[in-house]
């Protein structure tokens, strides 16, 4: 490592490792980027974060962080400026929101326009070979298959199916059209600085949609002033800073806040719902085979029906995914009396109190899962 660096370990392809690089990009922290290798990936970091996962950050003390959630959370105590989390309720608890749908009800969409489109393999095939590019060839293609049959696997679980291709295309019409339009108007999701939601659309966006060739050339480059935001999320930070004002959620945001409450909030219950039936230290699956299974739910739930473009699709469930809603009200329990009044005040007006009213155990996060909060947190 050099000097006061950063360390980030990710893939160029990752989701979760364009949302860490984003924020170190345009927070301008010093970092330098090496892909993870077999052993790190496979071994060393299901030992000490839980599972084999990109990104993972060293510090420059030599402090492994993993989970791009976690990541940015450390980083912003030491890096406060630019802060990612608005000082306002409403803003702040709309960015845990924001940052949990981001990363929990896109999977559709990027593993879709990756998996099922031509194009995205050699450029893949590339990446995931690079744990072991001193391998013979036929190894690394034995490597580059595991992995490739997880995620196509992983695709057909994330609803991303024949039968649901119109439906994927339609929401991620949609959404990207919904962006598009607000970034005419601002330069960020909440004003002139990234906040959690800018961070964690870095991740389908970025990591999924422009690095494929065919999404990267009829969903990004069709839609300039989203294309702009994700120029601007790449570098430095420039000139002003302010969100805005008068802890206001953008009215050009209103078809995204109506994907919170009538299609993530539904997801989010199926996935509360099906946590019972889940045991403890059962069967973890992930693309590491030394993740350990001790002391959380199996990584992957029951496949539910869940409220998508206006009809449904069927999906994985993700205990995790309620982990990242469990941060979201943990914020909201920090405020003070009047700032959550005010935030459960405008979740009413908004008709997204159902948010609040999802009922499930405490959580602690262990690596990509989730376990019953007891015990030593790993």
């Amino acid at each position: 490592m050099s000097g006061d660096s950063f360390t980030l370990y990710g893939w160029r392809l990752s989701w979760y490792s364009a949302k860490v690089r984003s924020y170190l990009q345009h927070k301008n922290i010093p970092y330098i980027e090496r892909k993870p290798g077999l052993y790190r990936f496979w071994i060393a970091m299901p030992r000490r974060c839980g599972d084999g996962a990109a990104p993972l950050v060293v510090t420059p003390e030599g402090e492994w962080i993993a989970d791009s959630a976690v990541i940015i959370e450390t980083l912003e105590r030491r890096f406060p400026a630019l802060s990612a989390v608005p000082p306002t309720p409403v803003q702040r608890f709309f960015s845990y929101v924001a940052e949990a749908w981001a990363g929990e009800f896109w999977h559709a969409t990027a593993l879709h326009y990756r998996f099922n489109y031509p194009g995205y393999f050699p450029q893949w095939r590339d990446e995931i070979g690079s744990l072991i590019g001193w391998a013979p060839r036929f190894v690394r293609h034995k490597v580059v298959d595991h992995f490739h049959s997880f995620m196509v696997k992983a695709t057909q679980d994330a609803g991303a199916t024949p039968e649901s291709k119109d439906l994927v295309e339609r929401w991620t019409a949609q959404q990207l059209d919904v962006l598009d339009a607000h970034f005419a108007t601002m330069p960020f999701v909440l004003g002139h600085r990234p906040t959690l939601g800018d961070y964690a659309l870095m991740g389908p966006i970025f990591g999924h949609l422009c690095w494929d060739p065919w999404p990267s050339k009829n969903l990004i480059d069709t839609r300039p002033n989203l294309k702009a935001w994700v120029a601007r999320m790449s570098r430095a930070h420039e000139g002003e800073s302010a969100l805005v004002p008068d802890d206001r959620i953008p009215e050009t945001l209103q078809p995204m806040l109506a994907s919170f409450f009538e299609e993530l909030t539904p997801y989010l219950e199926r996935c509360a719902a099906a946590l019972g039936g889940m045991p403890v230290g059962g069967p973890y699956q992930t693309m590491s085979p030394t993740a350990r299974s001790e002391g959380r739910y199996p990584r992957l739930g029951p496949i539910v029906d869940v409220p998508f473009a206006g009809g449904t699709i069927r999906r994985i469930t993700l205990p995790y995914s309620l982990w990242m809603l469990q941060r979201a009200r943990d914020e909201l329990l920090r405020m003070s009396v009047e700032e959550a009044d005010k935030v459960r005040n405008w979740l009413k007006s908004m008709g997204g109190e159902g948010l609040l009213a999802i009922e499930f155990p405490r959580l602690r996060r262990i690596g990509l899962g989730a376990g019953p909060e007891i015990g030593p947190s790993a």
